[in-house]
């Protein structure tokens, strides 16, 4: 028996009138044009929810379907030479436009597309109408996509291009057993997975779906395509968090003083050519340059300065030429200190200075006075020494920075929440490590660490706060 009878009279039309766009065509031309518009339309309002690639599909589909709309537009206008091969070519590049979508749609498998499925399978049942076109059914998604063990509503859709006839419509088993469907349109059929089917979590039960097609010169041709599914039983309770209450480790962060003494020098003396120092020291090296054991027994990365106790020395020298030191700056995590020890050749020396002696009473009345002076100065270097014997905090070496007080363990499902009671205080810390694990899918998350009372954090699939006394757990 001929499926469709559109398709004979569609092919003799255009046999008749080669040239032509004809009435008889012109009904399903519209079809067409309204179904590209459609599909145009909620592809473009669509949130791609998919990856990178996926969403690169779905944005040249939409691309696509304007180009067959602007060439539907032409055709109708009359502006084409032979309408009726070119309405062929559209109609071909819609077809092959509907079988890559429907594949991009099968391999996302998400709720999201349900809508624009729908629409899909209407363009390819006008599709199918047309002589020269044989659309392939598919499975583009399984809603829900997955389920749990214990549900009670048993009720799934399979959504794609299901065509069927008068004399034969699809047959779907799921493993292996025939169950029985309703269909709602050539998108959409729904079954129920039997009762007497255990459930079994992180198992998969295999849809298999036998869907009736014609091809060939008026469809004269059956065929049988089968199509395969599977829908997921998913793990109730997927992810696992351990939950550890800690308090600050006493051992952990110490007072440490230097037991050695860091120097440095400027120096111009006994032939010596170093007149400025301008040093910044970061407080891992001061620490290791100071402390005996610091690589042994401490972290020195996690050394801070508490305070430098610095001094300054300086040699040589006089009032034409001062040796000099100084801190610039310093803060936990380091010091800048300048030296300044700089020579200079012979020079004079005058002035005046105080005198006692018989000449200088003579001429101030028998009392001390001022004389004038004047000397060479054979010149010389100086030095500027600067000397710190640091006092640090550190982390000591194999302690852990918190001391477990208590452990345990919690099973949550998707979107869900659970509590527990901890014993909070000022320095308690509370750490929760959770990993999700159903079937293939296995990840370990970002730990979250409570520092405070009443605090709340959280990564991309759990959120955990502690408030009066009791830890909140929440997935995503």
């Amino acid at each position: 028996m001929i499926r469709s009878p559109i398709k004979i009279l569609s092919l003799v039309v255009i046999l008749l009138c080669p040239f032509q766009v004809t009435f008889a065509v012109v009904e399903n031309i519209a079809l067409v044009k309204l179904g590209l518009e459609e599909l145009q339309h909620k592809l473009e309002s669509l949130q791609i929810g998919a990856d990178e690639v996926a969403s690169n599909k779905i944005e040249m589909a939409a691309n696509e379907a304007r180009r067959l709309l602007r060439e539907l537009e032409e055709i109708e206008s009359g502006v084409v030479a032979d309408g009726n091969e070119a309405l062929d070519e559209v109609i071909r590049s819609a077809h092959k436009l509907s079988s890559d979508l429907g594949g991009t749609l099968e391999s996302i498998e998400s709720r999201a597309y349900v809508d624009v499925n729908a629409t899909l399978a209407n363009l390819n049942q006008t599709l199918d109408e047309f002589p020269t076109i044989d659309v392939q059914p598919y499975i583009a998604a399984i809603v829900p996509p997955r389920v749990d063990h214990d549900i009670s509503d048993r009720r799934i859709s399979l959504y794609g291009y299901f065509p069927a006839d008068d004399e034969r419509d699809v047959e779907i088993s799921v493993n292996g057993k025939k169950v029985t469907h309703t269909r709602q349109s050539s998108g959409i059929v729904t079954i129920g997975i039997p009762t007497y089917m255990v459930l079994k979590e992180e198992s998969y039960l295999d849809i298999d779906m036998s869907v009736p097609t014609r091809w060939g010169l008026f469809d004269f041709f059956e065929d049988t395509k089968r199509l395969n599914s599977t829908l997921y039983v998913q793990k109730k309770l997927p992810y696992t968090c351990n939950v550890e209450v800690c308090d600050t480790n006493p051992n952990y962060l110490v007072t440490v003083n230097a037991n050695k003494v860091f120097t440095d020098m400027a120096n111009t003396q006994s032939n010596a050519s170093k007149p400025s120092v301008n040093r910044e020291v970061n407080a891992e090296d001061l620490f290791v340059a100071t402390i005996n054991g610091a690589t042994t027994n401490y972290i020195p990365k996690s050394a801070k300065i508490i305070k430098l106790n610095e001094s300054f020395r300086t040699y040589g020298g006089c009032e034409h030429n001062r040796p000099s030191g100084s801190i610039k700056r310093w803060n936990h995590d380091s010091v800048t200190f300048s030296l300044s020890a700089a020579g200079k050749g012979p020079h004079n020396h005058k002035g005046m200075k105080k005198d006692c002696g018989e000449v200088s009473k003579l001429f101030n009345s028998g009392k001390c006075g001022k004389v004038p002076y004047f000397y060479l100065d054979g010149g010389g270097g100086t030095k500027s020494i600067i000397s710190m014997r640091p006092t640090f905090t550190v982390n000591k070496k194999n302690q852990e920075p918190t001391i477990r007080t208590s452990s345990s363990e919690m099973f949550l499902g998707r979107k869900s929440s659970k509590n527990m009671s901890v014993a909070v205080k000022d320095d308690t810390s509370v750490h929760i490590n959770c990993s999700f694990k159903d079937g293939r899918e296995s990840s370990a998350l970002a730990a979250l660490i409570l520092k405070k009372k009443d605090t709340e954090e959280s990564n991309l699939d759990v959120s955990a706060r502690v408030a009066d006394g009791k830890l909140y757990v929440s997935t995503q």
